[in-house]
């Protein structure tokens, strides 16, 4: 039996030198890729089988409000996860799905046999904690890893507004100067242009009303955002659907990953990087990355929905497997299977994720206290349909005698 993913990359970190692309050595890369390397040996693993793939990739094709549904029920159940799948099945999905119904795709050049992710609560400064969700390969004829060094975030709270998100980035003091957004549309159109990568182009271009896709240029199967232009797309509120998926695009963040640590040097990485470096980094990530968050939205939706069986893979004791002179660590870890028909898995995962339907209401401001005693204001703001009606509420604050 071949060592799962997981396995190969603990051992490719204890040798990083040798197995880890991009490795440039320092105490920062030690004590990070030493970091890593215990968090994944930890981490629950599970090994999703062909066929819940093909479920998962089928249910991320579902409309905007499904998935904006799955992502506020789909949080992973450890902490500390690490899941892969064969990659070639997913994109066979993808190709075929395409095929069928003659609708625009751009196949993917190169991808890796096996992908992994390792899905870790992180918890910052401020108290707050979220799920980073890093992907993990190997290099096609190599035996090197690697990681991108942007990974991603899916919020399954309210996405915060401009002003609360800028309080925060004050209160951090980690941004410097030009990576901080000056207003509303220049913090939208970013988390616009990355969100369309991560959920794939050609689907971000199947969502958009053909009305307002005219405004906008179509490159390589996806849509050219023009900052200037991008106020078009936050006024736009013709269709329920496309509402749900702005607000989705609002709950997919990106952030440093662990790989970051060891592929600058630690004068660079102490000094911080120049805004062509990071945007070097983002686009090389998110170019790895396309349509993965999407998937891992449905996956988490599907594995919520409990529909999948859980089988335990105990690795044999007499059997060795070796990589850069070391034997390779042997994990126990569970293959998710989902043993239903195509149907009963579409009616299941359709009847609970039915789409966000809640008539337009407003919510209320309110202060949002952190752990290290600061706090910043969460302005009031407009949700749901209206055109499913619009709640009016009237707050009488009166003193009790």
């Amino acid at each position: 039996m071949k060592p799962i993913l997981a396995s190969k990359i603990i051992n490719c970190l204890g040798v990083p030198k040798k197995g880890l692309m991009g490795y440039i050595n320092g105490s920062i890369a030690d004590a990070k890729i030493l970091e890593t390397r215990m968090s994944i040996l930890k981490s629950k693993k599970f090994v999703i089988s062909d066929n819940l793939v093909k479920k998962a990739s089928e249910a991320s094709m579902s409309k905007p409000s499904i998935l904006l549904d799955m992502i506020q029920n789909g949080l992973p159940q450890f902490d500390n996860i690490w899941i892969e799948w064969d990659e070639s099945v997913r994109q066979k999905f993808y190709q075929d799905y395409h095929q069928e119904r003659g609708t625009r795709y751009k196949e993917v050049d190169y991808f890796p046999e096996k992908v992994g992710y390792h899905i870790c609560k992180f918890t910052d400064d401020l108290g707050d904690s979220y799920f980073l969700y890093e992907c993990w390969f190997q290099i096609e004829d190599s035996k090197q890893f690697a990681s991108p060094p942007i990974c991603f975030v899916l919020n399954n709270q309210d996405p915060d507004s401009f002003e609360d998100i800028k309080a925060k980035n004050d209160l951090m003091e980690e941004l410097p100067e030009y990576m901080m957004v000056k207003n509303e549309n220049e913090l939208f159109a970013e988390q616009l242009r990355k969100s369309i990568q991560l959920l794939a182009p050609w689907y971000a271009l199947e969502k958009f009303p053909k009305d307002l896709l005219k405004k906008f240029t179509q490159v390589d199967g996806g849509i050219q955002i023009d900052y200037n232009k991008v106020g078009k797309i936050i006024d736009y509120d013709k269709n329920h659907e496309f509402n749900c998926f702005k607000d989705l695009t609002k709950r997919i963040e990106t952030a440093q990953g662990a790989s970051v640590h060891w592929m600058v040097p630690k004068e660079s990485f102490l000094k911080g990087y120049t805004q062509d470096e990071m945007k070097h980094m983002t686009e090389s990530s998110l170019d790895v990355l396309v349509g993965d968050a999407r998937f891992l939205i449905a996956l988490f939706g599907l594995l919520n929905a409990e529909i999948t069986r859980e089988e335990v893979i105990e690795p044999n004791a007499k059997v060795i497997h070796h990589q850069f002179g070391k034997a390779i660590p042997r994990n126990d870890y569970k293959v998710l299977h989902v043993d239903l028909s195509d149907n009963q898995v579409r009616k299941i995962y359709k009847s609970k994720y039915t789409g966000i339907k809640k008539r337009q209401h407003e919510r209320r401001g309110h202060w949002r206290h952190f752990k290290n005693g600061k706090k910043t204001w969460i302005r009031n703001c407009l949700a749901g349909d209206p055109n499913l009606g619009i709640i009016y509420k009237d707050y009488n604050f009166t003193k009790e005698e």
